[in-house]
Formats: C-alpha cells, structure tokens, sequence
C-alpha cells in the first residue's frame, strides 16, 4: 500500500512513538531524532537506523558505531561492495518534531560526498546544503518521515529484516517508499530526476569506485534558517571495507593517523632539542 504525505498530526504521532527495541518480525525500532545509514545497488537497497542525530552532535572524539554485523548483508547483497561505483551510500534524518537540543521543528540531516576522494576526517571538505524557511522544511522533512515510516514496518514480504543486525532493513528498490525511491531518478512522487528527497541537488551520496577508504560523508545538520544560509558541518562519516565497521568523526577531531603523525613529529622535535641542549 502506498504511503501518504504525512500532514503535521501524522508528524507528531510518529515523533511520539519508540517501537519496541527488539528484533521482531512486525516492526523495526524508530525514534524521531533517528538517522539511517542508506545503500543502494541496481536491484536492492539496504537501510540500517544508527540512532538519534543528537548523540553525534554531542560526541568529541571519533565514534565507532555499534550497528550489529552489517559487512555480512553488504557482502551479500552487493558482492564488492568496497570497491564499486555501483554501490552508493549516505545518512540522513530529520526531527521533525522540535524537543531537546533541537528548539524549533524540521531540523533534516543529509549527507554529502567530499569534493576530493581520501580527505582528512574531522574536516569538511564539500559545500554545505542550505537551509530554509520552517516552510521550506516541509518538503525534506516530510519524505524522510516516509522513509522512516516505511523502515519502521520492519518486514512485510517485499522488505525483509536483517538476521546480523537488529538495526537493518532489506528492500528491494520496487519496494513502495523505498531508500532507493528517495534518491536521484527513483520514485519521482519521492524525489527529482536530480534531487535526493525533492530537495538535495545532485544527491546526498558516495560511491565506493576508488575504495571504501575514498568515500566519506560530510554530514550537515540543516536546521529551520535563512533561505539559502549554509547549514551546519558536524563531522564526517566513514565505512572501513574490510572490517564493515561505521565510524563518526567529529568536526575538528583529527582521524588516528594524523594523530599518530603529529605525535611522531612532536617526539622528533623534543629529541633534536635535547642533542641540541647537550
């Protein structure tokens, strides 16, 4: 059955219900607030729920997500995954409903790939999305809803729920409001030919051609603003194509590397003062 624009009642009554928490056959646990982590292939998609936006925007060093053994689905579903063009992904989220952190309603979060493949993490490297007026919100954040809605029902035959991850969903890209319909030229009631969720031009993912380690997200947190301001960058999202493991850097927070090289270089100057001094 096709899903209807959610009106504002609609809104509130999903923003104000938590499923269950458990692995079931009826329903996937959704919360407003939450975000979900999509991919995509030719034939299938893929949606895994990683929680409510407002524990990134609270993080100060790089989270590793806790999201179950979605490698194993990805493997399967898009063998190659780590290395192909074909295979898109990104994140992004609304609460649509203002409480806590967030003062005013529509508040979206979307991705965006980084202009240059392999960046550093904890840094933006793409243009921002703009924001918008409340009304201007309305659009974005009524189809993510929808998309939520529809991940929330959990398995129904066409979409079926993950058996490594509690947190996962398989579809396939026919599938009524699926992740895919959202995207760039999928179901035009849900987006553009050029537009994720009637609004991101161009879309709001990356594709794993030149590697997994060559596909992070700039994530943006786009709240009810000035039309055309820019949004907000929070950190950037990263996958590692050997492990599956999902991490969120923070803005500002260097990824271990650069760590690891400044401190190489911190001791190096420490030593060549102390031969000096001797």
């Amino acid at each position: 059955m096709n899903i209807q624009k959610i009106g504002t009642t609609a809104l509130l009554a999903l923003a104000g219900v938590l499923l269950a928490p458990t692995h079931s056959n009826a329903a996937l646990a959704y919360a407003d607030g939450d975000l979900i982590l999509g991919f995509r292939g030719a034939t299938q998609s893929y949606e895994v729920n990683i929680g409510q936006a407002s524990s990134l925007l609270s993080a100060t060093t790089p989270v590793t997500l806790s999201i179950g053994n979605i490698k194993a689905d990805l493997d399967v579903l898009f063998p190659g995954w780590a290395t192909s063009s074909s295979i898109l992904w990104s994140l992004s989220g609304t609460k649509a409903v203002a409480g806590g952190v967030f003062t005013t309603a529509r508040t979206t979060f979307a991705s965006r790939a980084q202009n240059v493949a392999g960046g550093v993490l904890g840094t933006q490297d793409s243009t921002a999305w703009p924001r918008r007026s409340l009304a201007g919100q309305g659009t974005p954040t009524n189809e993510m809803v929808e998309l939520a809605a529809k991940f929330a029902v959990g398995s129904n035959g066409t979409q079926i729920e993950s058996t490594n991850s509690s947190f996962a969903l398989i579809q396939s890209n026919s599938e009524t409001n699926s992740y895919r319909s959202y995207m760039p030229g999928g179901d035009l009631g849900n987006s553009t030919s050029s537009a994720a969720f009637k609004e991101f031009a161009g879309g709001i993912e990356a594709n794993f051609g030149l590697g997994a380690d060559n596909a992070y997200l700039d994530l943006y947190d786009i709240r009810v603003g000035t039309n055309g301001a820019p949004s907000d960058f929070i950190g950037n999202v990263s996958i590692d194509g050997t492990s599956g493991a999902v991490t969120f850097t923070p803005e500002g927070v260097p990824e271990p590397t650069t760590v690891a090289s400044l401190g190489a270089g911190l001791a190096l100057l420490i030593s060549r003062r102390r031969r000096q001094t001797a």
